[in-house]
């Protein structure tokens, strides 16, 4: 990892949370999960899960993604989860040399094949052909069968040899099995079991990264006791006979978020940051082209409509959001630059304490 004053990275880190965290539908929900995650880890989330993929991270290894989150009535792809894995795929590829391997539906796979080309990945299927061909990664299909779910698991990591695993806006299964979109409807039928993934990594010593928006994402179940207690989204709110919306499977580090892709692309911005290569967060006009992609390719926003959003952001939001994580992670190492003797005072004090 490139030498990064702790502090300026902390003040990125801050920043970027803030951004990912912006409550515009007025609902407190995520700052409510937000607030005992960071709890939990102490820093600013967007930088533990960046650092993390960096240190466990080498030029030639491959790292899995999962996302997907069919959903009903519709029985098609959300947006959500699939452009922000793109985008942490690129990122993954131009500042570490990274091979991304996406783990999704089989529904969902043809819109990912697009989105990963959209964002400048070419697609092949086998760990050679990976190993052989720059700029590369693949998409593979999951099995929705809980039968089969652990095999495949061990077979995927085994086979291509992977340091990590993150899932992005992937459904996670609570308490009894079920999985739950956030209105209740139980969507198991629908949805690939990578919870395996997890559970896999996690007995091989791999780390394991979560980004969700709500709580019944994989690897997001650290958060469930807060999600009954403290949201409108609990058991007493939610009426299910299939038990709690929420995960229970736990990630080693999660990036809760208003909406999930923005998280990814928060989480994109401070591997840039961190490895000084602004290259590897994507460009509004990349943004735009990833929305339309997904659009044309049958993709669904969470409204249920076929239209370049996401979560009912549209694009005009969305690329200026992308073009703000852009500002700071390029304008702050200039900055700081120009107040370094302030800077160094905050060295010799207690700085973190109040931050």
């Amino acid at each position: 990892m490139i030498k990064i004053n702790p502090i300026v990275a902390h003040a990125v880190g801050e920043n970027i949370d803030a951004l990912i965290t912006l409550d515009l539908r007025g609902w407190h929900f995520q700052r409510i999960l937000y607030r005992k995650a960071r709890e939990i880890a102490g820093e600013p989330l967007s930088l533990i899960a960046a650092r993390t993929i960096i240190k466990n991270s080498k030029k030639g290894d491959t790292v899995i993604l999962t996302t997907g989150f069919p959903f009903l009535p519709y029985k098609k792809p959300e947006l959500d989860g699939l452009i922000g894995t793109a985008v942490v795929a690129r990122a993954l590829d131009i500042a570490l040399g990274v091979s991304p391997i996406v783990v999704t539906e089989a529904i969902t796979k043809p819109v990912m094949d697009a989105l990963m080309t959209a964002a400048g990945l070419n697609i092949y299927k086998s760990y050679d052909e990976l190993k052989k061909y720059p700029h590369s990664g693949s998409v593979l299909t999951f099995t929705k069968d809980v039968s089969k779910a652990q095999a495949q698991a061990e077979d995927i990591l085994e086979t291509f040899n992977s340091k990590l695993v993150i899932s992005i806006e992937k459904p996670g299964a609570n308490e009894n099995g079920v999985y739950h979109q956030g209105n209740g409807s139980n969507v198991s039928d629908l949805v690939a079991k990578t919870d395996s993934l997890f559970n896999v990594a996690h007995s091989n010593g791999i780390p394991t990264i979560a980004i969700g928006d709500l709580g019944n994402e994989v690897g997001l179940g650290i958060l469930a006791d807060v999600l009954e207690r403290e949201t409108p989204f609990s058991k007493k709110y939610i009426k299910t006979k299939t038990g709690s919306i929420a995960s229970s499977i736990e990630a080693n580090h999660i990036i809760v978020c208003s909406v999930s892709d923005w998280g990814a692309y928060g989480l994109a911005a401070m591997i840039a940051f961190l490895t000084s290569n602004l290259d590897a967060i994507h460009t509004p006009s990349i943004q735009s082209q990833l929305l339309w992609t997904a659009v044309r390719c049958g993709a669904l926003d969470g409204t249920g409509r076929a239209e370049p959003s996401v979560d009912g952001f549209g694009e005009e939001y969305t690329t200026r959001l992308v073009a703000i994580m852009r500002d700071i992670i390029e304008i702050t190492p200039k900055m700081s630059s120009k107040f370094s003797t302030i800077i160094e005072r905050l060295e010799k004090l207690d700085w973190n304490k109040n931050t």
